[in-house]
């Protein structure tokens, strides 16, 4: 049954079963500041939040141009959630990673300020990329208790490596998001580039797949049913193919699943006349594709589909399955998997005492009752996760 997400009533099933473990009041200290995609799964996670003693007028969010919903966003600021003029803010001809970074900074600002935020608050700070992280972590931090929550493995690893002055729960490299969630995601990313395709009336044959993480491993098993698909990874083992004997030239499609950059421009000339270009992480990374958008004239619209000498960039270089919709890519019913998983991570950093400050793996016992939970809701699409749950009852 679809849910629907425009009733101030409406709850997701498996935040409902979390919550259930701790008081009404379990939050009501708390101040949360995130940045975060706009779409109904976050907003529902969040109403649940509010159930849970944390109020909307203590809760402020930044949202993504290519990511945020303006149905979304209307709810949110008329429940009194702070919502960052910012969100929906993009400059074609700018790096959106630099413009973020600008956004951020202003709304760290902006939020400590608007939401009156004391010296002595307990703060949730909820990221996608951490960016967020990082420049709060640059600061002089004198609340009482932080707790950071990072979804990404972008942003993990751009965490990985720096001296964390906060506990950060790591949903990123959690098992059941890498197993479970990757694939609905690239379903929806399939559909998007097909249906891309489609309407470009172009007809690929060849695929390269940059990236052969989690991710990269489900495009190559989606694609590779109707088309002919190499793999390639900056680590050998993993790779189809050798970076030497590796030809750009031949492919009709290469999607980015690296999170970084992985056409620097000096390569753009060694592409396919007429390659389709489309990203799978991300930002607007993959491609460079800030330096793409400048050969053509400014756009308005993010996810503009743009023809640049002979290269067709998919979405203005965004991820693909975001679209600009007021839904999220996938159902609500499946991808409240992901924002449970945040939920319980916000509830096992609040309730654990003495958390170290550092990256802090996501339990057990909450992983369990999320899929377990899941898998009761999703009964026609047991047989089709049969392979994911047994990598998973090695784990969980």
């Amino acid at each position: 049954m679809k849910i629907n997400y425009k009733s101030s009533q409406t709850r997701l099933a498996i935040l409902e079963n979390l919550s259930a473990k701790y008081s009404s009041n379990f939050l009501k200290d708390y101040y949360l500041i995130g940045c975060q995609h706009l779409l109904p799964s976050t907003h529902l996670m969040l109403r649940s939040c509010f159930d849970m003693g944390l109020r909307p007028e203590k809760t402020a969010l930044l949202g993504k141009c290519y990511s945020t919903s303006s149905l979304t966003q209307t709810l949110m600021k008329e429940e009194g959630i702070y919502v960052c003029p910012s969100s929906t803010q993009f400059d074609s001809h700018e790096s959106y990673d630099d413009q973020f970074r600008n956004n951020i900074s202003v709304f760290l600002k902006n939020a400590i300020e608007k939401l009156k935020i004391p010296p002595n608050a307990k703060l949730i700070v909820l990221d996608d990329g951490g960016e967020l992280i990082v420049q709060l972590n640059n600061f002089k931090l004198n609340f009482e208790r932080v707790i950071g929550v990072e979804q990404t493995s972008s942003g993990y690893h751009k965490l990985a490596d720096i001296d964390l002055k906060i506990p950060v729960m790591n949903v990123a490299r959690c098992s059941t998001k890498l197993i479970i969630e990757s694939p609905m995601i690239i379903d929806a990313q399939n559909l998007a580039i097909t249906k891309a395709i489609n309407t470009l009336d172009l007809s690929p044959k060849r695929i390269l797949i940059v990236g052969n993480g989690a991710l990269g491993q489900y495009l190559k098993q989606s694609f590779q049913v109707n088309y002919d698909v190499t793999c390639y990874d900056k680590i050998p083992y993993l790779s189809d193919v050798n970076e030497e004997d590796l030809d750009i030239a031949t492919f009709d499609l290469i999607i980015g699943a690296t999170g970084n950059s992985i056409l620097p421009s000096l390569r753009n000339s060694s592409l396919k006349e007429g390659v389709i270009l489309a990203s799978a992480s991300s930002s607007d990374r993959e491609f460079s594709a800030s330096l793409l958008r400048k050969r053509v004239g400014k756009v308005d619209n993010c996810h503009t589909d743009l023809h640049v000498n002979g290269i067709h960039l998919l979405n203005c270089g965004f991820p693909i399955n975001f679209q600009g919709k007021d839904e999220d890519s996938v159902p609500l019913e499946k991808i409240q998997l992901t924002v449970a998983l945040l939920f319980a991570a916000i509830c096992q950093g609040i309730s654990t005492k003495d958390l170290r400050n550092g990256l802090v793996g996501l339990d057990r016992a909450s992983q369990k009752i999320v899929l377990d939970r899941f898998y009761s809701l999703n009964q026609s699409n047991i047989l089709q996760s049969k392979k994911e749950q047994i990598k998973l009852k090695h784990v969980i």
